[in-house]
């Protein structure tokens, strides 16, 4: 009879152990999922915040373009499209007001420039920026 008490106290001592268990590793996975998720959610970020500064310099390259068709007092046709390592910029001149539209994986930027030209042939610029 006491060998019979004894397995059975053993026994139930052996299932606490085994809950106890279940819920450190629920917790453990728990955790482990939230931190995989942060680190997803941070590359992703990582990503478009890349991508969207390569496009914002592929528009300043379609700005540079033009800027130097001016100078060279070449005629461009109006929009232009040039392709730059992977993205793409249009860029439209209209009475000296560069406009240039990046385009890189759905990301969109904008950067506009006035450039005057002198009576004497100079070219100045009275105004840059991005307009995101």
């Amino acid at each position: 009879m006491k060998e019979k008490a004894k397995q059975t106290k053993r026994n139930s001592e052996g299932g606490y152990a085994l809950v106890t268990l279940l819920f450190f590793v629920a917790i453990s996975i728990t955790i482990i999922a939230a931190v995989v998720f942060a680190i997803f959610a941070n590359n992703i970020t990582a990503v478009t915040s890349q991508q969207s500064v390569i496009t914002y310099y592929t528009a300043e390259s379609g700005v540079e373009d033009s800027l130097i068709k001016i100078l060279r007092s070449q005629a461009s046709a109006s929009p232009k499209v040039l392709t730059i390592g992977s993205g793409q910029v249009s860029t439209t001149v209209t009475n000296g007001v560069i406009d240039a539209t990046g385009t890189l994986n759905n990301i969109v930027r904008k950067v506009q420039a006035v450039a005057i030209t002198a009576a004497d042939g100079t070219v100045s610029i009275s105004f840059w920026k991005g307009i995101n």
